[in-house]
């Protein structure tokens, strides 16, 4: 299970996820890592995924300990993918990404006994990639092997595309079954484009 959390601060939090609350954020969740362990203490994994961006880069081991202080068991850092005009304006500058230590976040994260899988390697910025034209095996899997559930049910196809208003809705867990949502038109024509190299939004994805 992966939760996504994108500021340790009430304002950081807030700025980056219009129309949510912090303070019951934090309660809800960590409610439910707490029913998550309890159920399936063995066999269930909880992580919280953020998406390093100009807002909170510099919240990074505030945001490890709340990561700690909620129950999870690691935490994964993204960089930000300019799939929009908007994601690119948020993406962290090279100046601000040098002030991560991650040698000091490795030791912070084994403090309070979290994971952090791949710190350097996901969290840089990296250069747009242009696909060419060619028919090949897609680069990314995510489509094929993850969901991506917004607070009001509805169904991205991918981690980059979870923020953007570019990104066609594959359906909506409030309405749809999963098998309705994850079979479904959409998720299919999308893998399908995706596939072809002729899906737009996966071109631009760096």
């Amino acid at each position: 299970m992966i939760i996504s959390c994108d500021g340790a601060t009430e304002s950081t939090f807030e700025s980056c996820r219009l129309g949510a609350r912090f303070e019951s954020w934090k309660q809800l969740v960590g409610d439910l890592v707490a029913e998550a362990k309890q159920r399936r203490a063995r066999t269930l994994s909880v992580s919280m995924s953020t998406v390093i961006s100009s807002a909170n880069y510099s919240e990074i081991p505030q945001i490890l300990l709340l990561a700690a202080s909620l129950g999870f068991d690691r935490v994964s850092f993204l960089g930000l993918e300019a799939v929009d005009d908007v994601a690119a304006s948020l993406r962290p500058s090279g100046a601000e990404m040098s002030t991560i230590r991650e040698e000091e976040l490795l030791d912070l994260a084994a403090t309070v006994g979290l994971e952090v899988p791949g710190l350097a390697r996901s969290s840089w910025p990296r250069p747009l990639v242009r696909l060419s034209n060619a028919i090949g095996l897609p680069r990314c899997t995510q489509p094929w092997e993850s969901i991506f559930v917004r607070a009001n049910g509805d169904v991205a196809p991918c981690n980059a595309l979870f923020g953007s208003d570019r990104a066609a809705v594959m359906g909506n867990v409030f309405r749809q079954s999963f098998n309705d949502v994850w079979l479904g038109k959409p998720f299919r024509e999308f893998r399908q484009a995706k596939v072809l190299g002729t899906n737009p939004l996966c071109r631009a994805c760096g």
